[in-house]
Formats: structure tokens, C-alpha cells, sequence
């Protein structure tokens, strides 16, 4: 089963970074969040996710 990982603007509902793969891993996450880090990024975001392990992860933390 693919899963998707998104990041969004909650402002403008645009989808700022995105990646596909065959496992939820840190490594989507991390995947999408380079993506949307890539474009134009505000002085100040806010950061939310679900309760899920791949968002928790030292990996993610290190990020």
C-alpha cells in the first residue's frame, strides 16, 4: 500500500512538499518536509503532526 506525505500551508491550503513511498517512515516525512523547505519559507511556521512514530523519531528530531 503507497503512502503520501504532505506539508501545507494551512493559510493557503497549498501543498508546499510532497513524496510517495511503499512504507510510513521518517523517511517520507522527511522526504516531503526537504521538498517544501526547498521554496520560499516564511519567518515563522508552526509544526503539526500526527502522534505517529516517523514524526516522534530521533531521526525527525535531528532533522
Amino acid at each position: 500500500m503507497p503512502y503520501l506525505a504532505v506539508v501545507r500551508d494551512t493559510c493557503s491550503r497549498r501543498a508546499l512538499g510532497r513524496a510517495v513511498g511503499q512504507t510510513l517512515t521518517t523517511d517520507l516525512f522527511e522526504r516531503a518536509l526537504r521538498m517544501a523547505l526547498r521554496g520560499e519559507v516564511p519567518e515563522h511556521v508552526v509544526f503539526r503532526a500526527d502522534r505517529g512514530t516517523q514524526y516522534t523519531s530521533e531521526q525527525a528530531y535531528d532533522f
